[in-house]
């Protein structure tokens, strides 16, 4: 606990000051740390008085642990999971948290992805200035390939 409160106010100020290389950075160091670091990481991209960088980051962090220790993989993941199905959640948080398991192989959650997909496809139509995330044929390369996070 007491190196993960100094890295979780590094994120903040890095985050602040749109330090990218830190914030590239972070998830991995909180990753190697493993355990101690779950339950202030899940706390800080819970938050939603925290901007979308130092969640997301947070989240990164948390999936970043499953490398090393896949006790957490599935908390973790139905944790990003939950985040992506919330409808009262920023769309742009939604999407982070489904990158999380896409980038992770997630195949678990295919049927929430693709319902998140249609989702962002009924906002695009509203609104033509709409980011989406990804799109089906992204959910199909990404849930296919070779993501044996683990070989690294």
């Amino acid at each position: 606990h007491e190196v993960v409160v100094p890295l979780i106010r590094s994120l903040r100020c890095a985050a602040e000051y749109d330090d990218n290389w830190i914030l590239e950075e972070l998830p991995s160091i909180f990753g190697a740390l493993g355990e101690v670091a779950y339950e202030p990481l899940r706390a800080v991209a819970l938050d939603r008085s925290n901007n979308w960088i130092i969640r997301s980051t947070a989240l990164d962090g948390l999936a970043a642990m499953t490398i090393k220790d896949p006790l957490h993989e599935r908390a973790v993941f139905d944790f990003a999971a939950s985040i992506m199905n919330d409808a009262s959640e920023d769309d742009d948080m939604r999407g982070l948290a489904a990158h999380v398991l896409l980038d992770f192989g997630q195949k678990t959650y295919e049927k929430s992805l693709r319902e998140f997909v249609e989702y962002q496809e009924r906002q695009k139509d509203k609104d033509p200035f709409y980011m989406m995330h990804f799109d089906k044929e992204d959910i199909t390369h990404l849930l296919t390939a070779d993501h044996d996070h683990k070989k690294q």
